[in-house]
């Protein structure tokens, strides 16, 4: 983090804050000129990532990288730390919760001290933070899928019969889904470039997502 804010202070000319979103305001839409398109629920101008995209300048790049990693460091790494209890060999461990009635969903839930179900694990850092959950000897870690229970529920009450006969065969809704938007086979379908977005969309479009909502999130 501290390598990414000097190089944003060496591309700028001088140090400022990513954290700060006056400072971020202040560098890309007064020094570096950039019209601002979107403000705050209180009238400040917007700095959310999804804004600073849309200018495509290298400093903007980086401050939404900065922020990535800081929370990766302060929300997952910093925290796992602070809440970690030795164990009776010294080694820190942490517990967390899981709670069956908190979802509208029916899924679980995870709390007490913080949510282990929403670690990334789509980049460098969240896999090793990940590959930090080691079993105690003679223990060993379980993995558990709800196996698309959202979606399963929606075919049985829609009665929609392609996704009952997918189900059936056994086949990935998502991975189905985007062989159909991209025209690629199944296997290659299966990819994360083309299943996650399409993820997106199935899960969006059953808890009503606008269309701009499902546009930022793909």
């Amino acid at each position: 983090m501290r390598a990414k804010s000097t190089e944003l202070a060496n591309i700028v000319g001088h140090p400022f804050n990513p954290s700060s979103s006056k400072q971020v305001a202040e560098v890309v839409y007064t020094e570096l000129g950039f019209k601002p398109t979107h403000t705050t629920p209180t009238g400040l101008v917007s700095t959310d990532d999804q804004e600073l995209k849309k200018t495509g300048h290298p400093v903007a790049k980086g401050i939404i990288e900065y922020r990535r990693l800081s929370k990766m460091k302060g929300t997952y790494s910093d925290n796992l730390v602070f809440w970690s209890i030795p164990d009776a060999n010294g080694i820190p461990r942490v517990h967390t919760t899981l709670k069956t009635t908190r979802t509208e969903t029916g899924r679980l839930s995870s709390a007490d001290p913080m949510n282990f179900q929403n670690i990334p694990t789509r980049n460098k850092e969240g896999k090793a933070i990940k590959n930090g959950f080691i079993a105690p000897d003679g223990w060993l870690l379980g993995e558990g899928d709800l196996g698309q229970i959202e979606m399963c529920v929606q075919a049985h009450a829609a009665n929609c019969k392609g996704l009952i006969e997918l189900f059936l065969r056994g086949d990935d809704p998502h991975t189905v889904t985007a062989s159909k938007i991209f025209g690629v086979p199944y296997e290659e379908a299966a990819k994360s470039k083309y299943r996650y977005p399409t993820k997106r969309a199935n899960f969006g479009i059953i808890y009503l997502i606008g269309a701009l909502g499902l546009s930022e999130q793909i």
